[in-house]
């Protein structure tokens, strides 16, 4: 059931990503989609490269930026699905086996809320990477 919503899903996060990479212009833009699609891929794995390298020595989980610093979150945070998910996005699209290395190590150190409890949002935590994961192995 869940895999089978996989495919709108895949298609809003790419709509909502490339609007935000959008220049102000809009849709005006001469250049074609597929190309802005495509550097905004390229951008997004620079990233998470970064962000990887960042997280080495950290068990912890990227939360958000505030002053300039990485802010850090352990694994009842309720936003720590959403870094292992998008790890999940980026294996998919690059086909390359060390983002599916990095999506499963970072899989691990969430999988233990998926029955936590101690939230408003109980499932959150794990929803997207839980998904991407059911996706990528149906």
């Amino acid at each position: 059931m869940i895999g089978s919503h996989v495919p709108y899903l895949r298609v809003w996060v790419l709509a909502v990503s490339v609007s935000i990479c959008l220049p102000a212009g809009g849709l005006a833009v001469e250049r074609p989609l597929a190309e802005i699609v495509d550097e905004a891929q390229v951008f997004a794995v620079q990233q998470f490269e970064g962000m990887l390298k960042a997280l080495e020595q950290d068990q912890r989980l990227p939360r958000t930026f505030s002053n300039g610093r990485l802010v850090l979150a352990g694994p009842q945070d309720w936003t720590s699905g959403f870094f292992p998910g998008s790890l999940w996005l980026i294996a998919e699209q690059t086909g390359d086996v060390r983002w599916r290395k990095a999506a499963a190590d970072f899989t691990r150190r969430v999988e233990s809320v998926k029955t936590y409890g101690g939230t408003q949002r109980p499932g959150l935590h794990a929803l997207l990477q839980l998904w991407q994961r059911l996706s990528l192995y149906e």
